[in-house]
């Protein structure tokens, strides 16, 4: 069975509206495509069609972060007060590489109460540091894991206050300056987009299409929409070194490690995972790969890079209901690769 056969016959299984693959193995991408990016039309997923990313995003940031790094402007363990002003006195111990690895103790601003009662609102930035402002971190930086959300809020702040720029103009300038004309674009459901699929979710037995979600809320940490073929040709990009030195890559697929040397690692057996600066790194039989979620009203998708085999996938369905993707994505590197 080939992986296209494959995924074909999970579609068929899955009560998916729609959902999309790009694979990219040895300088090769191939995409398969199935079902439907819109409902009401039956517009079909296809080859152009736009994904909402969502926390899948964030390599968009790291890659960013580590550019400003190379250009001399901070370095890892420089301290988010040298960066950002007026801040909580409980983060001056917070440095740039603890944002990266989720080691901060900062508070997840997706956890704040207040933030859904405002996720359909565009606010400002301050406004959603605002949320945490006041939560005691949940441990020294560097010393625990604990997702945040908030960390890769602050390095988009960041990466506007040092580079002058606008978060989402500052990305899109560094992506179309290696790879002219890929469809990675901020994501804004209410800019009309004839390539955009329409996500999905469900309420009282029916699939609805959820609530507006505003991207002032997601930015930095997940504000992104792609073709996927066109994401996994910058992810290519990035990881042959076309984008990044060798020392920032090195950086992003090795475990970050505190000044105790130790590593920040997951909090229980559940997922066994050590962070990078910016990836969770995973070890399967002896084959270590980087791996990211993306979950947001409407879409769910994943990403995939196994380092030993410059194997990179990422899998994307426009619904936000549970399925195992993580064993989707198993099995067609297994096809793509392994046999």
């Amino acid at each position: 069975m080939s992986a296209g056969e494959y995924l074909a016959y999970k579609f068929g299984e899955l009560d998916l509206p729609g959902l999309s693959c790009s694979v990219s193995y040895s300088g090769n991408i191939t995409d398969y495509n199935f079902g439907v990016g819109d409902l009401q039309t039956g517009k079909p997923v296809d080859e152009q069609s736009v994904f909402n990313i969502a926390s899948i995003g964030k390599l968009i940031t790291i890659v960013s972060v580590f550019k400003l790094i190379e250009g001399g402007r901070f370095n890892l363990s420089t301290p988010l007060v040298d960066l950002l002003h007026d801040l909580p006195a409980g983060w001056n111990r917070v440095q740039v590489g603890h944002l990266l690895s989720h080691s901060s103790g900062i508070k997840n601003y997706t956890d704040a109460p207040e933030y859904w009662n405002e996720y359909h609102l565009d606010v400002p930035r301050s406004r959603i540091i605002s949320y945490v402002a006041d939560a005691k971190p949940k441990f020294a930086p560097g010393t625990q894991w604990g997702y945040s959300n908030t960390g890769f809020y602050l390095l988009g702040l960041i990466i506007e206050r040092i580079s002058g720029e606008d978060y989402f103009e500052f990305c899109t300038e560094l992506i179309r300056s290696y790879r002219p004309g890929l469809m990675i674009i901020p994501t804004d459901d209410r800019i009309v987009n004839p390539q955009r699929v329409r996500g999905y979710t469900r309420q009282a037995g029916n699939i609805i299409q959820p609530p507006y979600y505003s991207n002032s809320g997601t930015f930095s940490a997940g504000g992104f929409s792609a073709v996927l073929h066109d994401f996994i040709d910058f992810e290519s990009a990035i990881f042959r070194g076309e984008v990044l030195s060798d020392l920032s890559l090195k950086a992003i697929m090795q475990p970050y490690l505190p000044e105790d040397g130790s590593s920040i690692k997951s909090p229980d057996d559940k997922f066994d995972f050590v962070m990078t600066n910016g990836l969770f790194r995973f070890e399967n039989s002896g084959r270590p790969y980087l791996a990211h979620r993306g979950e947001i009203f409407g879409f769910t998708s994943e990403y995939r890079r196994m380092i030993k085999d410059d194997f990179s996938i990422i899998l994307a369905a426009n619904a936000d209901w549970e399925f195992d993707s993580g064993a989707i994505i198993e099995e067609v590197y297994r096809l793509c690769v392994r046999d």
